[in-house]
């Protein structure tokens, strides 16, 4: 530590005293200069407002009075002849320079009768509804609106002055009213241009929040932002004056309230404090600036005072520290203060030189004895050393030394071996101390990169009153021992290819979890774990290729662990067991689980193979779904094969209805695998029409399966099933190949080509290889790709995945269409229907068939159309059932259709009858060419 004078202290002292002393007194009365400031710009900014607020007050009666004067000179016979009202108020350009949102004249009963300036259409229209005419009726006196959007100027912003117009009896026969542009440069519109300073502003709004004027136009007839503000409250009850407050923004204003006299509104100012208070922050820092200096002065003067008055002791300290030896005794040349303590000090050097002489003929002693314990402790084999009550070491021999990594005498043990900067609650040296027993315990450190497994035992040593004064620490290296247990343990509960537990100890640690779960009312997840087709691998590549794939894997799942208290288990093959303690609940379990897949995308690289491998994962919650081992792990088991029939690379939670819902997926598994191979899977065709031709221009493919014991059955009673459990695969490749074959026989037949439509979902095109697969599917029908479409969802373009992108772009590229399906149902994105290599959209039947009697699916229905064509996309709707649907799509520019109010879906048989009849077709198609 730095040495630090008298007179540096004496000093800081008295400085320090000075400058709370000075700081004291600045900060009251910089306290109250500041307030008495603050009061004095708020009261500036009441007395402006209240100023804008008088004339506002007064703008508004003289507009009112002038409404008054004019409706005076309005007779009867002008109010009966709208053409004549029309010409009156067209001739009123002194009360139009007011008025610059229009002059109205509203009748009795809430018509309009004229309005200036004129628009077409409007004279009749009903106003009733609004509330100044009911006001203005139900008082009999002139009213002032509150905000509303003008339809006479429409979607701006306005506010409306209505004035009763009466006949000779005072009977009500018209009112007469003037707006004003709440946009324009009127005297309200020119409250959005005053400033406050340089960011401050003025604002007006009614008592329920509503904006009449503001700077941003776009906040005009927007509830404010000001309710949830108490201060908005107050004025809202009547209160006026000025506060500070945090606007909508976040910074800190002085905010002033007035209310106006003529209406029920509120004027508003917001000054930011930032600039109201400027002058008060600059006055701060001078305050501040000539305080520094006036504290640097008085330190200044303080040092000076002490330096005068330590003089003398510093001379006797320059004195001392020349002296040969240092045991000379001090020349006293005073008799006051310091000239005692120059005798004192003589004194002192007289008895520290006697003690040192005892003190040396001590340590002569001890370094004897010393020498020859010292011979006896380095001929042991174990480290040894001494350490005192403070811990600190005191003696080492070679061997501790070693076992330590180097010596510590003058150090803390436990720095040795225990690496920390106090006693751990296992140290055995504290623990002897503590009691006075001999304590063991075992350690494990790091010795030129070789790990060292230490047994240290501690012993207390006493003095000759029974205290204890020192304690030896013997330190044994048992690595040896440790590695033989190591060993014997590691076969008994380890996978010996994978070093992972085993089954035995997994079971005893999942056990373990349980209980700890049980006793704290926690949730842990079990996780079953199953390489997709490894057989293959193993047949293919053999078993050792296998085997270093299970260990890489092992890797991999060991570096997705969470936590050091989970455990991951070799079950036994190509399958793996993992449990989860302390859960919150199953999101944590599906988390790992999305995690341990990512992790498997990656390839694995052996012996120069690329290999792909995914996996299949089942998760079990306790005690949910069990409160045993075994029952965790089968369930889980359970989960694992459902996530596999899901179609692999998947996790799956398990729920008590899975096993019943196994037996029903197994049983429409089975059948519509049997549908398949006995061809109870049948195809039905439903024309897609050209309203401006009449013709067929296209048929879509329709399954239906006709069951032996429930008749033909649509395909909302099985896609589902064959999408869950993958049969959709095969399902879709055969009514591709059916379709296209269909197809060619028409036109082989003779009958005029049309495109055929399929469905393809999105499980087969996230095929690798379903291009060639559909390619291979044409060229065996013999069917141009020009004659087929393909018809998707918009979850697919929605997923947004690059592969599908350029997987349908090849296929486009050889001449098929694309289609989105069911369009306006899903989530698509504007851009990415931009960037999709798509020919058409299928606007969905939901739309269609309430297009009637819903003005919103209209507009959904021509925005669509409006969109497909400036897209340059073909644009067709299906499900159209009657004529009045059919005439409202094509009013909305939709020139091709599809539904029941053409044909039905139609057997192959009936649906080629339709395509060789067409020239002569006498229904709705005829009906829509003659149109």
């Amino acid at each position: 530590m730095a040495f630090i004078s008298l007179k540096t202290k004496m000093s800081v002292a008295v400085s320090l005293l000075v400058i709370a002393l000075v700081g004291a007194l600045a900060l009251s009365l910089f306290s109250y200069f500041e307030n008495q400031t603050k009061k004095s710009i708020a009261q500036h900014q009441s007395v402006l407002i209240s100023g804008i607020a008088d004339d506002i007050d007064d703008k508004i009666l003289r507009s009112l009075n002038a409404l008054i004067s004019v409706a005076k000179t309005i007779s009867p016979d002008i109010i009966n002849d709208p053409e004549k009202a029309q010409i009156f108020l067209d001739k009123r350009p002194g009360t139009h320079s007011i008025f610059d949102n229009g002059l109205f004249l509203f009748s009795a009963d809430g018509k309009i009768i004229a309005e200036s300036p004129y628009c077409p259409g409007r004279r009749g229209r009903d106003i009733s509804f609004r509330d100044y005419y009911k006001k203005t009726v139900a008082t009999q006196r002139p009213q002032i609106s509150d905000p509303y959007l003008s339809t006479h100027n429409p979607g701006k912003p306005a506010i409306i002055l209505t004035v009763p117009v009466f006949d000779s009896n005072g009977r009500l026969q018209a009112i007469f009213a003037g707006s004003l542009d709440l946009t324009k440069q009127n005297f309200l519109g020119k409250l959005s241009q005053i400033r406050l300073g340089r960011t401050g502003y003025l604002f007006l709004f009614t008592t329920d929040g509503t904006f009449v004027m503001h700077p941003d136009p776009g906040r005009i007839l927007r509830p404010g932002t000001l309710i949830g503000s108490s201060f908005f409250h107050m004025a809202a009850n009547g209160f006026e004056g000025t506060n500070e407050r945090e606007n909508s923004r976040g910074i800190r204003v002085l905010t002033t309230y007035r209310r106006l006299h003529a209406t029920n509104w509120i004027l508003g100012a917001n000054y930011p404090l930032k600039e109201a208070y400027a002058p008060v922050e600059q006055a701060k820092f001078y305050v501040a600036l000539a305080s520094f200096f006036g504290i640097v002065l008085s330190i200044l003067v303080v040092w000076l005072g002490m330096r005068y008055l330590t003089m003398p002791l510093l001379n006797m300290a320059r004195h001392i520290r020349s002296m040969p030896g240092k045991t000379s005794p001090v020349e006293v040349s005073s008799e006051d203060e310091i000239g005692e303590l120059g005798l004192a000090f003589n004194d002192l050097l007289d008895r520290v030189g006697k003690e040192q002489e005892a003190l040396r003929e001590a340590v002569l002693t001890a370094k004897n004895e010393r020498a020859k314990s010292e011979a006896i402790v380095a001929a042991l084999g174990d480290g040894m050393s001494m350490v005192d009550t403070d811990f600190k070491v005191l003696y080492q021999n070679k061997v501790h030394q070693t076992l330590a990594g180097g010596e510590f005498i003058g150090s803390y043990c436990y720095q040795a071996f225990e690496g920390m900067d106090a006693p751990c609650s296992g140290c055995p040296v504290a623990m002897s101390f503590a009691d006075g027993l001999v304590h063991t315990a075992e350690r494990v450190v790091e010795r030129d990169g070789e790990k060292l497994y230490l047994e240290i035992t501690a012993s207390p040593l006493f003095d000759y009153d029974g205290r204890i004064n020192a304690g030896i620490e013997v330190v044994r290296n048992i690595s040896k021992r440790k590695q033989m247990e190591s060993a014997i343990e590691q076969m008994a509960f380890h996978d010996a290819l994978t070093g992972l537990p085993n089954r035995r100890l997994f079971n005893e640690r999942l056990a373990q979890a349980i209980a700890y779960a049980q006793r704290n009312d926690q949730f842990l997840a079990v996780m079953f774990l199953d390489l997709d087709h490894f057989k293959d691998i193993n047949d293919s590549l053999g078993h050792t290729i296998g085997d270093e794939l299970l260990k890489e894997v092992a890797t991999r799942l060991k570096r997705c662990g969470r936590r050091a208290e989970d455990t991951i288990a070799r079950q036994g093959g190509d399958e793996f067991l993992l449990f989860l303690s302390e859960i919150k609940d199953k999101e944590d379990a599906v988390h790992l689980a999305a995690l341990l897949l990512q992790e498997m995308t990656s390839p694995f690289i052996l012996s120069g193979y690329e290999l792909f491998v995914s996996v299949s994962i089942g998760i079990s919650i306790y005690p949910n779904d069990g409160k045993d081992v075994e029952t965790l792990a089968s369930n889980a088991d359970i989960a694992m094969y459902r996530a596999k029939q899901q179609g692999r690379n998947s996790f799956n939670l398990y729920n008590h209805s899975m096993g019943e819902k196994n037996r029903q997926r197994l049983t429409v598994e089975t059948n519509l695998r049997r549908a398949i191979d006995k061809n109870q899977l049948v195809l039905h065709y439903q024309p897609q029409v050209s309203v401006n031709s009449g013709r067929i221009i296209g048929m879509e493919a329709l399954v239906r399966w006709n069951h032996p014991e429930q008749g033909l059955l649509l395909p909302t009673s099985f896609i589902p099933q064959a999408e869950e459990t993958g049969l959709i695969l095969d399902l879709g490749e055969w009514v591709l190949e059916t379709a296209a074959a269909q197809n060619k026989a028409w036109q082989d037949a003779g009958y005029p080509p049309v495109k055929i439509s399929v469905n393809y979902s999105q499980r087969q095109l996230r095929q690798q290889d379903f291009v060639e697969k559909l390619l291979k599917s044409l060229k065996q029908a013999g069917l141009e790709a020009r004659w087929l479409e393909l018809e998707i969802r918009e979850a697919v373009m929605a997923e947004g995945s690059m592969d599908n992108m350029q997987a349908l772009a090849a296929l486009r590229d050889v001449g098929v269409r694309i289609a989105i399906d069911n369009f306006g149902t899903g989530y698509s994105c504007l851009k990415q229907l931009g960037d999709f290599p798509l020919d058409a959209l299928k606007i969905d039947l939901s739309f269609v068939s309430r297009i009637s009697a819903s003005e919103v699916n209209k507009a959904i229905a021509g925005s669509v159309a409006g969109l497909a064509k400036g897209l340059h996309l073909s644009v067709i709707a299906q499900g159209v059932e009657t004529k009045e649907q059919m005439q409202l799509l094509c009013s909305l520019g939709y020139g091709e259709m599809q539904g029941n109010y053409f044909s039905n879906p139609l057997p192959a048989e009936e649906a080629g009858l339709l395509l060789s009849g067409e020239k002569g077709w006498s229904g709705p198609l005829w009906q829509l060419s003659q149109k």
